[in-house]
């Protein structure tokens, strides 16, 4: 389980789990980016108010967005301008929407299984984060469809 999974998760089942999402909107606002990944994650049970993903999307530090971007919460319109954003990773990640939007809005468990059946070495080097942050996309697209134990989502 890489950071932001890890983080994501301990956000669903922490402290924060259960809490009404103006309290943690509010707790988003003052939070550090690890803390903010944490809300996120918590935030990723009301990933249909438009008012959350707003906020999530406005956040400073690029890697809450990017937790907002994994979790369903922020999306992209296929039908919109193109995306951007002020940070690389995200517009690499995020960007790569038509793609995206082919797979892993339609990730199923074997799709997981067959990316957790590539070697150890697949997840590190040059392609290792891309991988893992794909991974964890295709979690939660596919949430929906496993069981609770098996995706790092709260919804």
């Amino acid at each position: 389980m890489c950071a932001l999974e890890w983080l994501l998760a301990e956000g669903c089942d922490g402290e924060l789990k259960g809490l009404p999402p103006d309290e943690l909107l509010s707790r988003l606002q003052r939070a550090n980016p690890s803390d903010g990944v944490r809300i996120v994650g918590a935030l990723s049970a009301y990933r249909d108010s438009n008012v959350v993903a707003n906020a999530v999307r406005a956040q400073p530090h690029w890697l809450v967005r990017l937790a907002g971007y994994a979790t369903g919460i922020c999306s992209v319109d296929p039908t919109g301008p193109a995306f951007t954003d002020n940070n690389h990773w995200i517009n690499e990640l995020v960007g790569l929407r038509d793609v995206l939007d082919l797979w892993p809005t339609k990730a199923t468990a074997t799709d997981i299984a067959r990316l957790d059946s590539a070697p150890k070495e697949a997840f590190v080097g040059e392609y290792g984060a891309p991988r893992r942050v794909l991974r964890l996309l295709l979690m939660h697209r596919a949430a929906p469809h496993l069981s609770a134990g098996d995706a790092t989502s709260c919804a």
